[in-house]
């Protein structure tokens, strides 16, 4: 079986910030400031035919050391006001995608452990919750 850096080599050319991916265009404002990279993979998704329809989180981070896989999507807005139904369909879509590149480059997920955020702002909650999910 394959390895994560074959994902890492396959979305070079998606590489990105954090900064650059939390980039909210209708409000002209970045959500975070972190040079960190990750992979856009919202252009990843929209340079691929087969997915041209499809929705998706923004980013994608590999920590290749732990076995980990960041799925990762922004919102700059109140939790109260967020779409649940757009943010459930950018998951499904987004797991869909990311499980085929997987797949189709002999990945075996099971040795993967995978994370799902949902980045938001302007909000009076001071936590940040995240999921543990296994994708077979």
């Amino acid at each position: 079986m394959a390895d994560l850096t074959i994902i890492k080599q396959k979305l070079k050319d998606y590489t990105d910030t954090l900064k650059n991916i939390s980039y909210d265009k209708n409000n002209d404002k970045y959500m975070c400031n972190s040079e960190i990279e990750v992979f856009n993979f919202d252009s990843y998704k929209e340079k691929t035919k087969t997915y041209k329809n499809k929705k998706s989180f923004d980013g994608l981070y590999l920590n290749l050391n732990d076995n980990e896989v960041y799925c990762l999507e922004f919102k700059n807005q109140e939790t109260c006001n967020i779409n649940n139904k757009d943010i459930q369909g950018k998951y499904k879509d987004g797991i869909e995608i990311l499980v085929d590149l997987l797949r189709n480059n002999n990945i075996n997920i099971k040795e993967y452990k995978f994370y799902f955020f949902v980045i938001f702002s302007n909000s009076s909650e001071k936590f940040t919750q995240y999921r543990r999910m296994s994708l077979k």
